[in-house]
């Protein structure tokens, strides 16, 4: 476990799986043989991890993980724009994360 500059503890693969929800939602096809296998393997541990979230979360997930905002300020954003607590998001965003890691086969 690693710590914030808030001196909260996270998983140290939080910034991998952040980085393949963006590249995900920013590539919502499938990829081809031209894309790394890594890749490929990181799109399909997406794939199936947020398939498993109700489609409104999965509309809210999206627009966090493609905000060009910290993932702080777009929580932030969403649970004002959708009445829903802080609290809530995290715990959907942290849960996300663990299914793309245990998918992935990072834990």
């Amino acid at each position: 476990m690693r710590k914030d500059k808030f001196g909260y503890y996270y998983p140290a693969y939080r910034y991998y799986v952040s980085n393949a929800f963006r590249w995900y939602f920013g590539h919502p096809d499938q990829p081809g043989e031209e894309t790394r296998p890594a890749q490929r393997e990181n799109w399909s541990a997406c794939d199936v991890s947020i398939k498993k979230e109700d489609p409104m979360m999965c509309t809210i997930l999206k627009e966090l993980y493609t905000s060009m905002d910290t993932m702080e300020n777009a929580i932030f954003a969403a649970s004002k724009k959708y009445d829903l607590t802080p609290d809530r998001l995290w715990t959907k965003v942290g849960q996300l994360e663990r299914r793309f890691a245990y998918e992935r086969g990072l834990i």
